[in-house]
């Protein structure tokens, strides 16, 4: 896990097929040895609101929702080598007070890692906390009721211009409810013929609660 900070380096307002280019050329010339020019290009995303716009827009011309992914998840944009969807959080309140099975639908409170790579940016809201852990050497073939060596958490949150990094299989992590409404961004580049696993634990034992394969 890493949290990009930006450079000090305002992009011009730019529109969004033109942020779309420029994730276009750093994703295939090699995302990873250009993580904070990822970072950079997603501030446009978030500047004058340019992202929930383009949704709000593509909605209104289709005269129907953008395409759902997971719970609250729309996909706002599918690339050749990566794709961009744009996350709704809710705060605790209503439905999530009595509702345990809306928690977990939503992975609050949840440790678990990801079966691929991905950056977020907070577009609107407060924000979120999340608590990280670590992973250095991963194994795909542990089984339920398997013990994960994981180092020591940090909390992290995801507020402001930062970016966040989420490395696959290896970042494991906690979210917690936001405080208000908040919406996120993902760019989440493709993996091609990898084996994909993540892993659900228990957060007290730090065993594994499921397994699922990709």
């Amino acid at each position: 896990m890493d949290l990009l900070c930006p450079s000090n380096l305002r992009m011009p307002d730019q529109g969004f097929d033109d942020v779309l280019k420029r994730l276009d050329e750093l994703v295939a010339s090699g995302w990873r040895e250009a993580k904070h020019a990822v970072a950079d290009a997603m501030l446009s995303f978030r500047s004058n609101g340019l992202a929930l716009r383009r949704l709000a827009a593509a909605a209104i011309a289709s005269g129907k929702a953008p395409p759902l992914q997971g719970a609250q998840s729309f996909l706002l944009a599918d690339r050749p080598d990566y794709a961009i969807r744009i996350n709704m959080w809710f705060p605790l309140t209503g439905l999530a007070r009595t509702n345990d099975r809306y928690r977990r639908y939503l992975s609050i409170d949840e440790l678990h890692n990801h079966d691929f790579d991905f950056f977020s940016i907070c577009l609107s809201g407060p924000g979120y906390t999340s608590l990280f852990y670590r992973e250095e050497v991963f194994d795909p073939d542990r089984s339920a009721g398997e013990r994960v060596p994981l180092e020591a958490p940090r909390v992290v949150s995801l507020t402001g211009d930062d970016v966040l990094f989420v490395e696959k299989e290896k970042d494991y992590h906690a979210q917690q409810w936001p405080t208000a409404l908040t919406t996120t961004l993902n760019v989440i580049p493709r993996a091609v013929g990898e084996r994909r696993v993540q892993y659900v634990l228990d957060a007290e034992s730090l065993s594994i609660r499921d397994v699922i394969r990709a």
